[in-house]
């Protein structure tokens, strides 16, 4: 298979390709939306003047909720913070991701 071959097959959205034809350029870093994980510590439901003011803000984006927590979408968490009523009553805690380990056994040498 010849290079320009495989240049074009390679798909115009990648972050390593920037649809020009044969110049291979970086591009520039897309801007990561953190994601904030919400739970409520009052004793009732969740406050329906929170979540109606964080499905206005423009800045806050509601992904899920169950029960007493919600999965938010902000560049920040002082964001998160400023779209609550009462910040008082909620834990905030980041998204994380903690990778599954490897199981599988290694070769020895």
């Amino acid at each position: 298979m010849k290079w320009e071959n495989i240049l074009m097959a390679w798909p115009e959205n990648s972050i390593f390709w920037k649809g020009q034809t044969h110049h291979w350029q970086f591009a520039e870093p897309k801007t990561i939306v953190a994601k904030y994980i919400l739970h409520f510590k009052g004793k009732t439901d969740l406050p329906e003047q929170d979540l109606e003011a964080m499905k206005a803000s423009p800045v806050v984006e509601i992904l899920d909720f169950a029960g007493k927590t919600l999965l938010v979408q902000a560049d920040n968490e002082q964001d998160v913070k400023k779209s609550l009523t009462n910040p008082a009553h909620w834990t905030i805690s980041p998204e994380t991701f903690i990778p599954i380990p490897d199981t599988r056994k290694r070769a020895e040498k």
